[in-house]
Parts: structure tokens; C-alpha cells; sequence
């Protein structure tokens, strides 16, 4: 999730692009439910990242023939 702020106003965007401005509307529960579920794909995303990343060192091991 990418924060940005204009004019003291902070933005949440997620997929990169667009803002998601209708948290501004709507009951507390349907905004904590809005957080979860983002917070929820930020873990995923995570967690993929972090896989892609113990694939590379491996991968860079095995170029290397480091063990």
C-alpha cells in the first residue's frame, strides 16, 4: 500500500494507482473491514515477495556453485 499526501490530506492507494477515497464514507465497520482486507493482501504480497527472493538466492547459489 503506497501513502501519499497532498495538502495535509494523506491518501491510502492500493494497487498502486488508485486512491481510495470512499473510505472517507461509509460505517466504521465497513472501513475496518476495507483495512483487513488490505492488510490481508499486503501479507500476501509479503509473503510472495519474500518467496521470490529465498528463489533468487537460490538460484544465484546454484550459478555460483556456492553451496
Amino acid at each position: 500500500m503506497n501513502k501519499a499526501k497532498k495538502s495535509g490530506v494523506h491518501f491510502l492507494y492500493a494497487d498502486g494507482d488508485q486512491p481510495l477515497r470512499e473510505w472517507s464514507a461509509g460505517t466504521d465497520a465497513e472501513k475496518d473491514r476495507k483495512i483487513a482486507l488490505l492488510e490481508e493482501e499486503n501479507t500476501r504480497q509479503s509473503e510472495e515477495i519474500d518467496e521470490l527472493i529465498r528463489e533468487n538466492r537460490q538460484l544465484r547459489r546454484e550459478g555460483d556453485g556456492s553451496p
